[in-house]
């Protein structure tokens, strides 16, 4: 007689998780909020996601102090890009860091990269992928900004992994669409959810 096919509910649960981080999340500090514990530098791997670069296409709702007032701004996002690499960092988080991360990252939806970087079938790497995205460059028409606060604390990120790695994560970013201002200053998430854990 052959063994049963495990039910949902009894299936195994994967032996590791890890997130791949090409935004914000690449922040220490940032994603500390989210993960509700320290992110150590050991536990940060360098990689690189074939066939995606990062765009500019992700729009959220936030509240820019240089403004006074709320207004949509760009974030970033991937898009599907044959041929092409974006460079990140991964790091290993628990089913409850996951779910919160996935809260933070509002908009977005979970997708598992871990074949395409090498990982086990068991072994799911998931990115944050905006399926809303307006298209490469572009954060859509209207009331919508280029926050230089948000790219500071991206390329901050960056920094301590050297040139090498700043210079292939702008290999790998395509630039904002010409027509966004850029606002200095800080912001904050309009969504109290997504405020709370930025």
């Amino acid at each position: 007689m052959s063994p049963a096919t495990p039910s949902p509910a009894t299936a195994p649960s994967p032996r590791v998780l890890r997130v791949f981080a090409y935004g914000s999340l690449m922040n220490p500090a940032s994603a500390e909020r989210a993960l509700q514990r320290p992110l150590a530098p050991h536990e940060i791997q360098a990689m690189e996601l074939p066939g995606y670069v990062r765009v500019w296409d992700s729009r959220h709702r936030v509240f820019c102090e240089a403004l006074g007032r709320e207004t949509d701004a760009a974030f970033l996002n991937l898009a599907a890009a044959p041929g092409e690499s974006a460079i990140g960092m991964v790091y290993t988080v628990s089913p409850a860091e996951l779910e919160r991360l996935a809260a933070r990252e509002k908009g977005y939806g979970r997708v598992d990269v871990g074949p395409a970087l090498g990982f086990p079938p068991d072994e799911p790497v998931w990115t944050f992928i905006d399926p809303r995205g307006l298209g490469e460059g572009s954060a859509g028409d209207g009331d919508c900004v280029f926050l230089d606060a948000y790219e500071a604390k991206v390329l901050t990120a960056c920094a301590p992994l050297g040139e090498a790695f700043v210079a292939r994560y702008r290999a790998s970013t395509r630039p904002p669409a010409a027509h966004l201002p850029r606002v200095p200053g800080a912001y904050r998430f309009a969504d109290p959810v997504q405020r709370s854990l930025t």
